[in-house]
């Protein structure tokens, strides 16, 4: 999933949350950031559908329940969103 998400950033200058079934009743996801974007920000940010999560600036790892997965969708394009209003007004 991590190569994949680097693809997906090289190509669209976004972050990139990606996930697949690891057991009946979790999913277990990776995503990967440009430079200008915190995947722990973002995962931090996103509430509680992640079971846990880890990584540093540009990478980083979760753990999600099957029932949260339309939950996290949202969240973290919610999130991305917000991100983004915030480094606009930053700049001014």
């Amino acid at each position: 999933l991590g190569l994949v998400a680097n693809k997906l950033v090289d190509e669209y200058k976004r972050p990139a949350f990606l996930w697949g079934r690891e057991s009946a009743k979790t999913i277990k996801g990776s995503c990967r950031g440009p430079d200008d974007f915190s995947c722990i920000e973002i995962m931090e940010k996103s509430g509680d559908a992640l079971l846990t999560y880890g990584g540093h600036h540009g990478a980083g790892g979760f753990v999600v329940s099957d029932e949260k997965i339309p939950e996290l969708e949202i969240n973290l394009n919610n999130v991305y969103k917000e991100i983004l209003k915030e480094k606009k007004e930053a700049i001014g």
